[in-house]
């Protein structure tokens, strides 16, 4: 049976997997039944002005309201150049960027008047190196915020005493952390790693407090697509989350609404405007609408990337 988040957090639970048998006789299956539900929507906009570094490339609504998912100042200090050989590393900096937004959306959403001070200390960073945590000879930083890493104390540089990378970790209400892993290919984790390096520090620096972990993936990668109205585990995540059963710390599990076309489409944009803001050549297939005595020119975003007057002569 699974672990349930019960007391203060029934909400989250939900999120978990239920094991239920189909038929009589046959092995039970894990379904997650519930999903954030957010219904998120991105827009892609044209870079404008050099100066303004914080103007949307990428913007994300949910419900209503607008987040800046990618911003000028992310391509400019962006440590990939958008080629072919950079462009997955992209994507699933895409792909943690909306995962951290929806869950963050989720769960400040469910239940918010039991949300109270959070775990991390008042005065709290985003800047790369600021201690959020620490215990013995490990410590837990911010690095690239939402990012945060896990590593042994010193002065010696970061990479030769890293343990663990996170993608996201949320404090939800007064007792519980959320560690945040975001998957877009294959369930490739490392539970003994997990085990070792991230759980295993986290329960020493937050003695006490309630731990989760927030698997990310997509419809593909976590459920059975035979059975896809069940929505039933597959044999990877759920080993995970047997994995971590075993030493009683909950797994839940998320997807996202957006399809690998979506990401390719937002890589393809970045990379344009990247062309665009280097005044290098580019090349793309435009959609043209001519309109109101103006030709609109598309590139990859939803607005003009150019519009000229409409000089066309009309012959009665």
């Amino acid at each position: 049976m699974r672990r349930q988040l019960t007391g203060q957090y029934p909400d989250l639970s939900a999120f978990g997997p239920r094991e239920w048998t189909p038929q009589e006789g046959e092995e039970p299956i894990y379904s997650v039944t519930r999903t954030h539900a957010n219904r998120g929507k991105y827009r892609l906009h044209n870079f404008t002005s050099e100066q303004d570094h914080t103007q949307p490339l990428i913007e994300y609504t949910i419900s209503g309201r607008r987040y800046p998912l990618y911003t000028l100042a992310d391509l400019i200090h962006s440590p990939h150049r958008f080629t072919s050989e950079t462009r997955h590393n992209v994507i699933a900096d895409l792909a943690e960027r909306v995962a951290w937004r929806n869950t963050k959306r989720l769960l400040n959403r469910i239940k918010p008047t039991l949300r109270k001070e959070g775990l991390f200390r008042r005065g709290f960073s985003r800047r790369d190196g600021y201690v959020v945590a620490s215990r013995d000879n490990l410590e837990l930083c911010v690095y690239d915020y939402p990012n945060m890493v896990i590593s042994e104390k010193g002065g010696k540089p970061l990479d030769s005493r890293l343990r663990a990378e996170l993608d996201g970790l949320f404090s939800y209400h007064r007792n519980m952390l959320v560690v945040l892993e975001v998957k877009t290919g294959a369930i490739d984790i490392d539970v003994d790693h997990l085990k070792k390096d991230v759980i295993g520090p986290l329960r020493e620096m937050y003695n006490g407090v309630t731990l989760a972990y927030l698997l990310f993936g997509t419809e593909n990668n976590l459920f059975d697509q035979r059975r896809p109205k069940f929505r039933v585990l597959r044999k990877r995540p759920l080993y995970v989350y047997q994995q971590l059963e075993d030493i009683g710390f909950p797994t839940l599990f998320l997807t996202f609404e957006e399809t690998k076309e979506d990401f390719e489409r937002m890589y393809h944009h970045l990379a344009v405007q990247d062309s665009l803001r280097r005044g290098e050549r580019v090349t793309f297939q435009s959609k043209v609408e001519i309109a109101n005595g103006k030709v609109n020119v598309y590139a990859t975003g939803d607005e003009p990337l150019l519009v000229v007057p409409d000089r066309r002569v009309i012959i009665p």
